[in-house]
């Protein structure tokens, strides 16, 4: 239910967006995607194993991390919290569709 859901606020976001004169070189789901990216430039492997994990790793967020693994999924969440709370970025749903700007290095996440 929660896939529909989803799925349905996403076809919403990309049908309310004006066309844009430029071609689009990112994915639909860019943000999603970015950030697996990232994970395995980081990890080594795919951080998909942790959806669901702990706490704060997936979707929603509560109560106290119960690892350091945890604790980066929950200070993720927070930090797109913010960014909405601040009007950086728009509220649920734009986070997951707007692609990073950013490159492994060494093992590394570098934003550009």
């Amino acid at each position: 239910m929660l896939a529909v859901s989803l799925l349905l606020i996403l076809q919403s976001l990309v049908f309310a967006q004006s066309p844009d004169p430029k071609p689009v070189t990112k994915p639909l789901i860019g943000s999603l995607l970015d950030f697996g990216r990232m994970g395995r430039c980081i990890l080594g492997y795919s951080p998909i194993i942790y959806n669901n994990y702990g706490c704060w790793c997936g979707v929603g967020g509560s109560h106290e991390p119960v690892d350091e693994i945890d604790k980066c999924c929950m200070h993720h969440d927070k930090c797109y919290d913010a960014a909405v709370d601040a009007g950086i970025c728009q509220d649920v749903g734009w986070q997951y569709i707007s692609g990073y700007d950013w490159k492994c290095v060494n093992g590394s996440a570098v934003c550009a």
